[in-house]
């Protein structure tokens, strides 16, 4: 996407465009010897409000957008996280570098047959804490950033959501209700879902354990199936649901019709 794309009904807003890129391997760790390992090569650009972008210094980044050079198929995935971390252009002798977390978000988009990503935040403030991270965002920027989310997803349908289980709930909420009235559009996946916490696995390394049973090793080695998400609405709370469980919430009276007559992927809860 484009600058003026990305920054729609955006005023006064100022920005410094930096160029990424990175090699890694498909499989890592335990799976490096994989018999289908490759190499990933990575080429793109990200949107900072800072000139030298780097981590726990008021910088955030609004945009990251990477092609998969070595994939064959013509496909955009935009995947939603919980906020940015230490991927950083070319800078004072350090070459450019993707970070742990982003890597994995390519090596699943990938597998799922995309070539190209765009990485988004609930918020985004530049920090590999995200606990510290929350205490140190401004609200100017959350605001900035749920326009940009919307404008990305009026150009790019497919979505994965992955914040995992630490989004504040007035992010989430903020979010999914920009992207309501245009959800009839989007195809909306997670990776993996937590069902002891109700939500998309994020992608971090830290979440591919046994006691999680190891979500993140499972979707790249397996049949890197994403799964399908509906957007949910109760009052004025929006969430999400496996569209395989809609069947068993008794509570789920209709499903919403568009003007077309064609079936949502958006849920509202009988009130009553």
């Amino acid at each position: 996407m484009n600058k003026e794309e990305i920054f729609k009904n955006i005023p006064y807003i100022k920005v410094y465009r930096h160029d990424i890129t990175d090699s890694f391997d498909l499989y890592f760790g335990q799976n490096k010897n994989n018999k289908d390992n490759c190499r990933i090569d990575v080429k793109g650009f990200a949107y900072y409000n800072c000139e030298t972008p780097k981590a726990k210094s008021d910088c955030y980044r609004y945009y990251l957008e990477l092609e998969i050079s070595n994939s064959q198929k013509h496909k955009t995935l935009v995947i939603l996280m919980l906020n940015p971390s230490n991927t950083f252009p070319e800078m004072n002798d350090k070459k450019s570098t993707v970070d742990g977390t982003v890597k994995n978000a390519v090596r699943i988009a990938y597998k799922a047959g995309y070539s190209k990503v765009i990485i988004l935040n609930s918020f985004n403030y530049i920090d590999g804490n995200s606990l510290t991270a929350i205490k140190s965002t401004k609200q100017s920027s959350i605001e900035i950033n749920t326009k940009i989310i919307s404008n990305v997803l009026k150009e790019h349908k497919n979505l994965m959501i992955a914040w995992g289980t630490k989004v504040r709930k007035r992010d989430k909420n903020s979010i999914l209700s920009s992207i309501w009235d245009i959800a009839t559009d989007l195809k909306i996946y997670a990776y993996a879902w937590n069902k002891n916490s109700n939500c998309p696995y994020h992608p971090a390394t830290r979440v591919d354990n046994k006691k999680n049973d190891f979500p993140l090793t499972k979707f790249l080695t397996g049949k890197s199936n994403l799964l399908e998400l509906a957007v949910k609405k109760q009052n004025d709370k929006f969430d999400l649901i496996l569209k395989s469980q809609i069947r068993l919430c008794q509570n789920w009276h209709s499903m919403a019709i568009n003007k077309k007559g064609k079936k949502r992927n958006v849920f509202l809860e009988n009130k009553n």
